[in-house]
């Protein structure tokens, strides 16, 4: 019983849930990354943590699936592992209810479609000012900005060309999938 009541927070005041929160998740990502980065090595070999070279993770098949298993990994301890913990210490008859595998009702379903459709034009024009923003006074900032943005931009590339459907599967479940569920818990 006194343990029970030792992992208990469900007290806390908002603020201190939040440093809770940012705390869990912190210490899940630390975790997730590290697990994902050891068992990748184990299955795929110490060039997965060697290579950088975008052209070299493109141009191998390997090590586009050894990055995507390790994404995976992440997002699955990120997202659904520190939204557990969280839950477990804070709100445990949540946890009920998530378990009934009850639907949204359709009012919210309409929200979060409209939603969407509001801020999608929203997000459009905080990429373009993202794309417009300058640092003419640090020139060497700027382009080391704008090489690390290529740069991920080819490995994001390298990732969503998938031909195959168990890639594409993969991609729906690391990119729509795992972050929706952990959202919903966090």
């Amino acid at each position: 019983m006194h343990t029970e009541s030792f992992l208990n927070f469900s007290h806390l005041k908002p603020p201190s849930r939040l440093i809770l929160l940012i705390f869990i998740i912190l210490a899940c990502m630390l975790f997730s990354s590290l697990f994902a980065m050891g068992s990748a090595v184990l299955f795929w070999g110490k060039q997965v943590l060697e290579v950088s070279d975008p052209s070299v993770i493109q141009s191998n098949p390997s090590l586009i699936a050894a990055y995507k298993y390790m994404q995976m990994v992440n997002h699955a301890g990120t997202f659904l592992l520190s939204g557990f913990i969280y839950l477990f210490f804070t709100d445990r008859q949540r946890i009920k209810r998530i378990s009934t595998g009850r639907l949204p009702s359709q009012p919210q379903i309409w929200m979060v479609l409209l939603l969407i459709i509001i801020s999608t034009p929203w997000i459009s024009k905080v990429y373009e000012w993202n794309q417009s923003f300058s640092l003419s006074r640090w020139p060497s900032v700027e382009q080391w900005f704008r090489q690390t943005a290529q740069q991920s931009e080819d490995i994001m590339n390298a990732f969503l060309y998938q031909p195959s459907v168990k890639g594409t599967i993969a991609n729906f479940l690391i990119i729509a999938i795992l972050p929706a569920l952990g959202e919903e818990l966090i």
